[in-house]
């Protein structure tokens, strides 16, 4: 995931859910796991209306505080390019996009990866929402209307609860008056997350004027975010200019231009009080097998957005400094090389960096692919941050520099229309120049079995890794049940195996089931409070049905 970073049901899981409808088909959707329901109807791009209904592990059903079942209801409804006037319009629950996301971006944006140009957001201003997180999206309504040929005016309003960390009463009427934070895990079992569960109410309204004619691209956006309590930080010096109080309101200039083979894209944004953020990038085709990204971003220590991802090395849009340069060469059919340099500056303290710090990041890919049969890739990458030095005989923490180094090597071979095998291979280490340097590797082989002609298909992962901290982690992406996603890191000392089943007997109807297990041979207890486990071995089953009419 990410990258946006997920929301985690255990460690490094999301419980995000993806809907990926044909937009060829006129169809509905069923999806029903143990603790999961989601009925959806599509027709083609232009409609979208759905329900999902959602429960955690351990969260009660039909009882207790979930008197009425599931314990996260969602519900949308979607139109899209209805007429020429009308473009979009959303009722119900939906996601809302600004710009280059400095006053506003929901859902999974883009950041540092190997596809090294692609740095610009391109989200549409107003999408569907039906996934099962229960944290990024707004309830309400939005719509998008055409005033004439050259200018959309989008409009929305939001209004729902959130999870919230109350703190502090009122003294009249002996009320919660404040929260210190959101909770977006979205997890109610015990009696203080029920407590905490919907405690804050949010408004949110936004106005978005976009103009475009010929290349060009003009839009002036606002939001403006209103608490029913006020948001009172627990003091940090990190988190001194951090927003705190009811309301804030932002509002931001985007834009985007295009001359022969360069794309010029941007955005400059304000919060009310008194901060200017801006972020403004190049895309340029040098030569047909040349292309290149430059992207400087400049996010004062005092800019305040609670809806911010921004393109960056932290989140949140503040305390920022950069500049970004990426290159995709293509020297001959089949080759490519990706390669990025990033360096940036922290003005001000932040979470683990108890003074002004900088840092630098590079990446190297060389892939290879034959089409339809093979792709091969190599990767060197190498973070250099500076962070606090807890390892020290001072009362004071100080700064060191740290360095991550990684290598990847990956080959995927199509052997078959049926079978393909994919290898990945990773090695790293981490120094802090303080204590000893840590090291790790992992080694991965997928296998995935579609028979042709035949309704069972499966795959199948068993990995080996051996780190010698969380310092030193590998992600990869999981294939899971449709429409799920998994991004779990990789640490530690141990094995991991899982195994993908689907099952299609008519065109109308899919059964699949996963089974997941994780040994860590290092460790004799798994995650922390109720996530805990008492013992090496962790194993998940699940099980989805699908039946489109």
């Amino acid at each position: 995931m990410a990258a946006t970073r997920p929301n985690c049901a255990g460690r490094g899981y999301s419980k995000n859910r993806l809907d990926m409808p044909n937009r060829n088909l006129h169809n509905r959707i069923w999806a029903i796991p143990i603790n999961f329901l989601r009925w959806r109807h599509t027709y083609y791009n232009r409609l979208s209306l759905g329900i999902t209904a959602e429960k955690d592990r351990g969260e009660a059903f039909f009882k207790g505080n979930n008197s009425k079942g599931f314990d996260f209801y969602s519900a949308h409804f979607f139109l899209n390019n209805y007429r020429k006037k009308l473009k979009s319009l959303a009722l119900g629950d939906f996601n809302a996009s600004f710009g280059q996301g400095l006053i506003l971006f929901s859902g999974f944006s883009t950041g540092k990866s190997a596809y090294s140009t692609l740095v610009k957001r391109n989200a549409r201003n107003l999408r569907p929402y039906a996934s099962a997180n229960e944290a990024n999206y707004l309830r309400g309504a939005g719509i998008t209307y055409a005033l004439n040929s050259n200018l959309d005016l989008t409009a929305f309003f939001s209004s729902r609860l959130r999870d919230g960390n109350l703190t502090g009463l009122d003294t009249l009427d002996e009320e919660v008056a404040n929260f210190s934070s959101f909770i977006d895990a979205g997890f109610h079992r015990t009696a203080r997350e029920i407590e905490d569960k919907n405690s804050v109410r949010q408004n949110l309204s936004g106005l978005s004027f976009q103009y475009q004619n010929r290349g060009y691209r003009l839009g002036l956006n606002s939001v403006y975010h209103r608490f029913d309590k006020a948001l009172i930080l627990t003091p940090q010096p990190y988190n001194r200019f951090f927003f705190q109080g009811e309301s804030l309101f932002n509002t931001s200039l985007d834009y985007s231009a295009r001359w022969g083979n360069v794309n010029a894209f941007g955005e400059t944004a304000w919060s009310d009080n008194g901060a200017v953020a801006s972020i403004n990038g190049l895309l340029m085709t040098l030569d047909r097998r040349v292309d290149a990204a430059l992207v400087y971003r400049h996010y004062p220590r005092n800019y305040q957005a609670l809806g911010a991802s921004a393109f960056g090395e932290t989140d949140g849009g503040r305390n920022e400094e950069g500049l970004y340069m990426g290159l995709e060469l293509r020297p001959r059919t089949g080759w490519t090389v990706n390669a990025y340099y990033d360096v940036w500056r922290h003005p001000w303290l932040r979470f683990q960096a108890d003074a002004p710090s900088r840092g630098t990041e590079w990446r190297l890919r060389l892939t290879y692919e034959k089409r339809r049969r093979m792709r091969a890739f190599v990767e060197l990458r190498q973070e250099n941050k500076e962070e606090n030095a807890f390892e020290n005989a001072s009362a004071y923490n100080f700064l060191t520099p740290t360095r991550l180094v990684q290598l990847r090597t990956y080959v995927s071979n199509q052997v078959s229309k049926a079978l393909e095998l994919r290898t990945r291979a990773d090695w790293g280490y981490w120094d802090d120049g303080v204590g000893p340097q840590e090291f790790g590797f992992a080694v991965v082989q997928d296998v995935m079995v579609h028979p042709i002609g035949f309704p069972l298909s499966f795959s199948t992962r068993f990995a080996l890794f051996d780190t010698d901290s969380y310092n030193v982690r590998f992600y990869y992406y999981e294939n899971d049940l449709l429409n799920t996603f998994s991004i779990p890191p990789y640490y530690n000392r141990g094995s991991r195996f899982y195994l993908n089943l689907r099952y299609r007997p008519v065109s109308a109807l899919t059964i699949e089931a996963r089974f997941a297990q994780t040994f860590w041979s290092n460790q004799t207890e798994i995650g922390t409070g109720l996530e805990a486990i008492n013992g090496q071995v962790r194993t998940q089953v699940s099980a989805q049905v699908k039946y489109v009419f």
